[in-house]
C-alpha cells in the first residue's frame, strides 16, 4: 500500500513542496526536499504506532513477570529498536505538530 503524500516545509531552504514518501528501517516516513535535498523525517504512520506499542507492552509484561519469579529480564534488539522508535515518534509528532500551529 503506498504512503499518501505529505506537503511539507523544508526545514532548511523553507520551500514547500508535495513528496510522496518512502519508509526508514524503523518505519519513519522520509521526504527529501527538492530544491536543497535535506532529508526530511515525518512521525509513524498509526498502524507502525501501534504495532510498537502492543510489542513495548508485551515486552513490558515479560520483564515483570520475570522479575515476580525471582529472574533478570533483560531487552533484546527487539525491544532497543521498539524503545527508540516510540521516543523518535514522539518527539518527531511535537516538532510537526508545533510547525503547523
Amino acid at each position: 500500500m503506498a504512503l499518501k503524500s505529505i506537503a511539507a516545509q523544508c526545514n532548511k531552504c523553507k520551500s514547500n513542496f508535495t513528496q510522496g514518501p518512502k519508509r526508514s528501517f524503523l518505519g519513519f516516513q522520509k521526504l527529501i526536499c527538492l530544491t536543497c535535498n535535506k532529508k526530511l523525517v515525518y512521525p509513524l504512520t498509526n498502524g507502525y504506532r501501534i504495532t510498537y506499542w502492543v510489542l513495548f507492552a508485551s515486552m513490558a509484561l515479560g520483564a515483570i513477570n520475570a522479575f515476580s519469579q525471582g529472574g533478570v529480564a533483560y531487552p533484546g534488539g527487539l525491544g532497543i529498536a521498539v524503545f527508540i522508535a516510540l521516543i523518535q515518534d514522539r518527539r518527531i509528532r511535537k516538532r510537526v505538530s508545533v510547525k503547523h500551529i
